[in-house]
This record gives C-alpha cells, structure tokens and sequence, in this order.
C-alpha cells in the first residue's frame, strides 16, 4: 500500500455469528457500523446503491448521502450501502460496497436475540426456498401441457364440426291453393312445406343456442412469446409477494461460478500475483467464488495470508470469504498460518484480528491462535492479542 493512502471503510453488522444464516443477512434490530483504520477522517455512506456525494445540503430531498456518526439499523429488505472515508484536505478513499438482506423484526426492547426455535425456523424456510422454486416450476409445465392438449383437441372438433344441409323445398310446377269449406280451412302442399321448413330453421337455431361452439381462450393469444412473458409475470407476482424467495433468487452462489475468474482470483492473490484490493473485488463481482482452492490447496484467503498480502484480506472477507476455514493436514484457519509466519506474518494477523477472526479455533493438533501467540513469545503480537481479549 502506497503511503499516505486512505484505507477504505469497513461495513460491519454488530451481532454474533447465527449458525444457519449467511453473514450479509441480518434483521431490523441489528446495529450496522462504519469504520476506517486512518485516522481524522469523516465517513459518508448512502443506503440505495447511489455514490455519496460531499458537495451538497446532506438530508435534501434530492440528496441521500449521509454523514456516519453512530451504528445505524437498516429498513427491511434487499439494502445496498456505498461509503467512502474523506479526509479534511479533501482527499477520499476508495468507496465500500455492502449488501445486506433485511428481515424485519419485532423491535427488541431488552436488547435480546431471538430465540433458538425462531433461528431454527427461519433456517427450514431458507432451505424450502428451493423446493418452493422447483414445484413451481413444475406446475408451470404441466399447465403448459395442459394447454397444447386441449388446443389440439378443439382444432380437431372444428374441423370435425359439419353443418346440417338446409333442406330445399320442392317447387312443384303446378300451381296450389288452399280451399275453404264452410268453417274449414285445408292448406295446400307449399304451404305445409314453407311451415316445415320454417320449423327445422327454428329447432336448428335452438341447438345453436343451447350448445355453443367451444373456442379455445389463450391468453398469449396463440404465440409463444406471449405465452412465456404470461408465465413469466406469474413467477415476478409470487417473487414480489415473498420475501424469502426473492432472498434465495438473489444469492450470488445461486448461479454457476466460472471457473476462469476463481483461476484468476487465486493467482493474484498467489505468489505470482500482486494482491491488489481493487482487481479482487472485480474478479469477485464478475462470478469468481472468493472460497475457490486449486484442488486440494488452501483457500484463496489463506493463499493471500501465506503470500502475504494483507490488503486484500478486508475485501475477502467482505465478499463472502469464511475466515475461519481449515484447511490442510493441520486444520489451520488464516490467523494460525498468520502467526507461523512469525514477524513477517504481523500485517496479515492485524487485518484478520480485525475482521474478528476466531483466537479459539484449534486445529488438528488441540492448538488455538491464542496458544501460538503465546508461544511465539514476540510482544507485539501478544499485544495485539491481548487488545482482542481486552
């Protein structure tokens, strides 16, 4: 890192690790800090995506950047915070990215967490997430089904449908009268046969009335495209109207992680690469998995620790990195490959410890980060953990 640069801002959610939950998922009643490691600068952040802004009247209507003073509770649903810490001579450092999924909660006014069996049930409705989405999916199809069924079937009654031939009177050439007795009337031929013809028409109009021709009724109006973009509409309705489902939708790891992007994430972070902050945060953006390992090696975070770029671990940790991932014959997590690496490793094990990496994990030989610190025997790094235990 260059001198006298600005380190960017750390976006962290006050609250203990929740076994079953990610760690960008949080509820309306935990207390979201800003933070940056430089000193005398002022941070300034915004809640909808947008760049903060310094150079007008913070708090308009028109403007959405705020100036950070305290931890702050976030709005329920998908909230995407952008800060930048500035200086008083004006300079600012690069701008942070945070998106959490909020869940609203009853507001706690003891300060308690929500209890095991509440935590145990929002886990179930996670993970039936997926499920809700496959029997959808499978409901769509056999619908669509349904319809080209029964759209052949009618094209086949309609052209099966033959209409009664109308029956055409026979015009004798002779000419006939009805004759007249006294009090009797006897119609001739043509009349009897104009009042059959007119009751067949009659009857025939009946049937039309009381048995209608079925019409199919789509509601693409025959074409696919239509067809699809009224399905489609259907999935956005029931997304809109589910909160868990637009959360499951929107994972990052949801779609298919390319593998050239973790390629290229693992070599900058490797001994080949250069460990710049901004290059992984692009490679991280554009699908590179930021828990990706080259077979059997490390994972990315504990290539950089080994590599010894620590500038990249805040933004590891951000993307979604687990920190305290074992790894190797020894079941080490980053911090304890930090401290075997003695002093050359103390830059690596002060961004860890400040990303609130565990000092009690053990690895496979019974050894926590905080054993190895004491056995290092080095004061500066039994400083620093000693600052962690307070």
């Amino acid at each position: 890192m260059t001198a006298g640069s600005i380190l960017a801002p750390q976006v962290i959610p006050l609250r203990a690790s929740i076994p079953g939950k990610a760690k960008h998922e949080i509820d309306t009643n935990t207390l979201v800090a800003i933070k940056s490691d430089s000193s005398a600068v002022t941070i300034y952040y915004t809640l909808d995506g947008s760049k903060p802004q310094l150079f007008r009247k913070f708090g308009s209507r028109d403007h959405t950047t705020f100036k950070y003073q305290e931890p702050i509770t976030l709005p329920d649903g998908k909230i995407t915070i952008k800060a930048l810490a500035v200086t008083k001579d004006g300079r600012e450092s690069a701008i942070v990215t945070r998106v959490f999924v909020v869940e609203y909660v009853t507001p706690n006014t003891d300060g308690s967490h929500e209890d095991n069996a509440e935590e145990s049930l929002n886990v179930l409705c996670r993970q039936a997430s997926y499920k809700h989405l496959w029997h959808l999916l499978q409901i769509v199809m056999i619908v669509f089904a349904a319809i080209v069924v029964v759209l052949s079937h009618l094209q086949a009654w309609e052209q099966a449908d033959v209409s009664l031939p109308t029956p055409t009177p026979n015009l004798a050439e002779k000419k006939q009268q009805g004759t007249q007795t006294i009090g009797l009337f006897y119609p001739s031929s043509k009349l009897l046969e104009q009042q059959s013809h007119r009751l067949a028409s009659q009857k025939k109009q009946q049937n039309k009335i009381s048995h209608p021709k079925v019409t199919a009724i789509s509601p693409g109006q025959g074409y696919w495209r239509q067809q699809l973009a009224h399905i489609c509409a259907h999935l956005r309705s029931y997304a809109q109207n589910n909160l868990e489902f637009r959360s499951v939708v929107g994972e990052p790891q949801l779609g298919r992680v390319r593998a050239a992007e973790s390629r290229q994430l693992l070599r900058e972070v490797g001994p080949e690469g250069q460990g710049q902050p901004f290059l992984v945060e692009q490679l991280i953006d554009e699908g590179a998995d930021p828990n990706c390992t080259d077979g059997a090696g490390p994972p990315a975070l504990t290539l950089a620790v080994l590599n010894k770029h620590p500038q990249v671990i805040p933004v590891l940790v951000q993307k979604g990195a687990d920190i305290d991932r074992q790894s190797g014959r020894l079941k080490n997590t980053a911090l304890h490959e930090a401290l075997s690496l003695g002093l050359g490793g103390l830059g690596c094990i002060e961004a860890l410890l400040r990303c609130n990496a565990s000092i009690k994990k053990e690895n496979a030989h019974g050894l926590t980060a905080c054993d190895m610190a004491l056995k290092s025997g080095n004061d500066q790094i039994m400083s620093l953990f000693a600052g962690k235990l307070g």
